[in-house]
């Protein structure tokens, strides 16, 4: 708390006695804009955002920006999955200037370390992981400068926390409420798929779980998302597409770059090898690791690589060495005996 919440109330205060479009980040400035739409009764996708003050953020100096040859994409559409918007609007209710939706952010951030208190691993490694989750350089920038992976981060983290605690419909709750909250969390479905195949549970409770996941992600709308992150915003980070542009193979940043083809050579490949050693070994670190070794090769082929989602790989690995821990009862486990799988030894 002492190096998230100061920094955190320090921008928040600072926004307040400027202007909404000052030390505040875009992204999460957008997602409050959306939130005031859907208490409106409106929906953020396909919404214009010119007027509503985000253009003057890109100027830096809170005019109005000129026009340009590539105008920002965030001006026409909304980046982020539902969940987003809908917090925005229930946090929206919270006294100013606590409405700002980075507090949300915080809070999610902080709440972090208590999700990592719920797995069942022994307490020392869960202090020292919980720490190193909610504390890391990475998560406390986005606490006060404003990308909002943690509130989706956090809904993780009690997915795989709670499967560990056989709290399985809500463990499938928490990973809806992930995805919705952000995309990357899609990564992590088939590899919590294989752990609760891993257990040989009863089909009544899969079904249950199914059917939970389900009825959450129902409230979302995945499609626009997904094509606005892979194909309209400009090449940007360490990833892939900015080494193309930088050997020559992409014009520029708003070259066009085939996402869809490098994700379906390289990255559908690795995560099915992954999913399928995993349910070979049926053991819980290696579904957590192989998420955080998906993750990371996506991220890496992505059109923007940002250096925030990183937490992303670094919450698969947390919740791995958890798991791989040797006084964790989950740990090296094989819940289906070779013989019920079919395979011989």
């Amino acid at each position: 708390m002492l190096v998230t919440v100061p920094a955190t109330l320090l921008q928040v205060g600072l926004r307040d006695g400027s202007a909404p479009w000052f030390h505040t980040n875009d992204s999460t400035y957008q997602i409050e804009l959306a939130g005031a739409l859907v208490r409106h009764g409106q929906t953020p996708y396909g919404h214009d955002y010119l007027g509503s003050g985000l253009e003057r953020f890109y100027s830096r100096d809170g005019s109005l920006p000129p026009r340009s040859e590539h105008p920002q994409v965030a001006l026409s559409h909304f980046a982020y999955f539902p969940g987003t918007a809908l917090t925005a609007a229930a946090w929206s209710f919270v006294p100013s200037p606590f409405d700002d939706y980075r507090v949300l952010v915080l809070l999610a951030t902080i709440g972090c370390f208590f999700a990592v208190l719920l797995f069942d691993a022994p307490l020392p490694w869960r202090l020292v992981v919980g720490a190193a989750i909610a504390a890391n350089p990475l998560v406390v920038r986005g606490a006060w400068f404003g990308t909002a992976d943690a509130t989706s981060v956090l809904a993780l983290l009690l997915a795989f926390g709670l499967l560990t605690r056989s709290r399985y419909v809500w463990a499938a709750v928490a990973l809806a409420a992930a995805v919705l909250l952000k995309q990357f969390a899609l990564v992590a479905v088939p590899f919590f798929v294989v752990m609760l195949l891993a257990r040989g549970l009863p089909r009544s409770v899969l079904v249950r779980a199914t059917a939970a996941f389900g009825a959450v992600l129902a409230a979302g709308i995945l499609a626009d998302t997904v094509s606005y992150g892979t194909g309209t915003y400009r090449i940007l980070g360490y990833g892939l597409s900015a080494m193309l542009v930088n050997a020559g193979v992409i014009d520029d940043r708003y070259g066009a770059y085939p996402f869809s083809v490098v994700a379906l050579v390289i990255w559908l490949p690795v995560t099915a090898w992954l999913v399928l050693t995993v349910f070979r070994s049926g053991r819980d670190w290696e579904a957590a690791a192989g998420f955080a070794v998906s993750i990371l090769v996506l991220l890496f082929i992505a059109r923007v690589f940002q250096t925030s989602y990183l937490v992303w790989p670094l919450a698969g690995i947390a919740v791995a060495f958890l798991l791989a821990e040797p006084g964790s009862r989950l740990s090296g486990r094989r819940a289906i005996p070779a013989r019920r799988r079919g395979w011989r030894r």
